[in-house]
């Protein structure tokens, strides 16, 4: 999986309520204007998925796409999962790369920990991390969970409630600020080693795990300042122990409400400058004195190594910054469903077969990435599409023993396979290569507002059609 594909200013926000009311960043307003204005879905951020365009009126979309990953951390059990135990691979899931899916209902053994969330639903956020010793997950409540396999998960009892997490190294990097600030090093997510950082922990904005190693991002929230926060400072590091703060061009230096995600081989900031002249603004009211108006313009930069970094404005297609940070990577280049990058991103070019353009109004379009491998899902889960990054895809088939899938789910990549979570419900679709999978699936329905019952409702969209250009 692209593990940082998230939107670090949103996930700050996020962290953020209960101190100060969280405020939806710019990038997000650049990104609802352009799928408006292009009429075509684009990559999302952290989960690698997708917002349609009719679910951007406000942003309100957003909240429900929100809605559905909060959910996770509370499906996954305090102990060796009995849907786990119960469930196995094919012993004949083929060789090569996934040419079909198989669907099999894994959540009777996950329900038990709802009852251990506050709220059943409402805004939140989930990141997965691939290391060394297995994945780490962060969900409801923001607490991190572990698991070896990506089926069998744990909590992760030692990493303190809503720490920042990055995989650097074959380690994690734990960064917890207040109350109880600290930094560690963990090897297995369990025995924790201190180790000291260069930068003040209760002012980390980001932290990104990449090809090159980890990077870091700290602001100093000033209230005579007008949002979003900034400037950013950007530290990296290749192993956890050894840090280097980068040396920014002075229009990133002064940037806000900058975020970085891993990027193709490397790293890409995206942010704000001031620009009287430029297209957004914001205002608020600032402490107790006057109104802060902030006039901008965005921009993207890229960095190969986490410490140099340059304008990223690539020639040949028009896309936001915000758009250029949303592209997948795979194994043999980058792409978000359009478009694609086999030269690490200096051209791009349109993809050769790229999935029809999700029309149905119920199911939104995710696409995510485990580095090697992009899965691309649409209309709710009616249909799913693989692709290395080169602009080829491969429909997959389906099959499996769940009658139907529900059209809501969030899609998780894992090594077997897929992950599928709807509220109360959790499904894993295990890749075949080459196999016809046994058992068949309808198409998608609305989920069913009784999370142990059977969705019966109207299906989101007609039988799956052949598509021509697949």
């Amino acid at each position: 999986m692209n593990q940082d594909d998230f939107n670090m200013d949103l996930e700050r926000r996020l962290r953020s309520i209960g101190r100060d009311a969280p405020e939806a960043p710019s990038t997000l307003d650049a990104f609802a204007r352009e799928v408006i204005l292009r009429g075509r879905g684009r990559t999302a951020a952290k989960f690698g998925g997708r917002i349609r365009p009719l679910a951007l009126g406000g942003l309100v979309g957003l909240a429900a796409v929100l809605a559905v990953v909060a959910l996770v951390g509370g499906l996954f059990p305090t102990s060796t999962s009995p849907a786990a135990q119960r469930w196995t691979p094919r012993p004949d899931p083929g060789s090569g790369e996934w040419t079909a899916i198989e669907w099999h209902d894994v959540s009777s053994g996950f329900a038990g920990m709802n009852a251990s969330r506050p709220l059943s639903s409402g805004p939140g956020f989930a990141r997965s991390i691939h290391w060394s010793n297995g994945y780490a997950l962060i969900g409801d409540q923001a607490r991190w969970w572990l698991s070896q396999d990506g089926l069998d998960w744990h909590p992760a009892l030692n990493i303190p409630q809503g720490a920042w997490v990055g995989s650097v190294g074959g380690q994690l990097l734990v960064l917890n600020g207040l109350p109880g600030p600290g930094s560690w090093l963990t090897a297995d997510g369990e025995k924790l080693t201190p180790v000291a950082v260069p930068f003040d922990l209760g002012s980390v904005s980001g932290v990104v795990s990449g090809k090159p190693g980890l990077v870091v991002t700290t602001f100093e929230k000033d209230p005579s300042q007008p949002e979003p926060m900034g400037p950013t400072t950007v530290y990296f590091s290749r192993d956890g122990v050894g840090w280097t703060r980068a040396v920014l061009p002075s229009d990133l230096a002064q940037a806000r409400g900058v975020y970085v995600r891993a990027f193709i081989d490397g790293f890409m900031a995206t942010g704000e400058i001031e620009d009287p002249n430029g297209s957004g603004e914001r205002t608020r009211q600032s402490e107790g004195g006057p109104t802060l108006t902030w006039r901008y313009s965005e921009r993207a930069w890229y960095s190969p190594d986490g410490l140099n970094w340059s304008k990223y404005d690539p020639q040949g297609y028009s896309l936001s910054p915000y758009s250029w940070a949303m592209m997948v990577a795979g194994r043999l280049g980058a792409t978000n469903g359009d478009i694609h990058s086999t030269d690490g991103g200096q051209s791009w070019s349109k993809d050769t077969n790229a999935p029809p353009s999700p029309q149905s109004p119920d199911g939104r379009p995710q696409m995510v990435s485990d580095g090697n491998r992009i899965v691309y899902a649409v209309n709710g889960g009616g249909r799913f599409y693989l692709s290395e990054g080169d602009g080829q895809w491969t429909l997959l088939k389906q099959g499996g023993d769940v009658g139907n899938l529900p059209s809501d789910g969030e899609m998780l990549i894992e090594p077997k396979g897929i992950l599928w979570i709807s509220g109360d419900k959790v499904y894993f679709g295990e890749g075949l290569s080459g196999v016809e999978p046994n058992g068949s699936i309808g198409p998608p329905v609305s989920p069913s507002p009784d999370p142990n019952a059977t969705p019966t409702s109207t299906p989101a969209m007609e039988a799956t059609p052949t598509p021509t250009n697949s």
